[in-house]
C-alpha cells in the first residue's frame, strides 16, 4: 500500500503516525504516506493488548489539521 490508507487516506494515516509515535514504535515523518515502517509499527502494536495506535483525544491534533 502506498500513499493512502484503505480507511480515510492521508488524515488517518498521519493519525496513525502520530499515535505509533506517542508508542514509540515509529520514529519517521508525521506526513500522512503510507510507507513499510508504518506497517512495521502497527504490526508491532497489535501484538501488544496495552497499544493503542490511534493518539489520545488531545495529542496529534496538528497532524490532522
Amino acid at each position: 500500500m502506498t500513499g493512502q490508507c484503505g480507511y480515510g487516506g492521508a488524515r488517518m494515516i498521519r493519525l496513525y503516525q502520530c499515535g505509533l509515535t506517542e508508542q514509540k514504535l515509529y520514529t519517521g515523518e508525521i506526513d500522512g504516506t503510507w510507507r513499510p515502517e508504518v506497517t512495521k509499527a502497527l504490526e508491532q502494536c497489535v501484538l501488544d493488548k496495552a497499544c493503542d495506535p490511534l493518539p489520545a483525544d488531545e495529542q496529534c491534533r496538528a497532524a490532522t489539521s
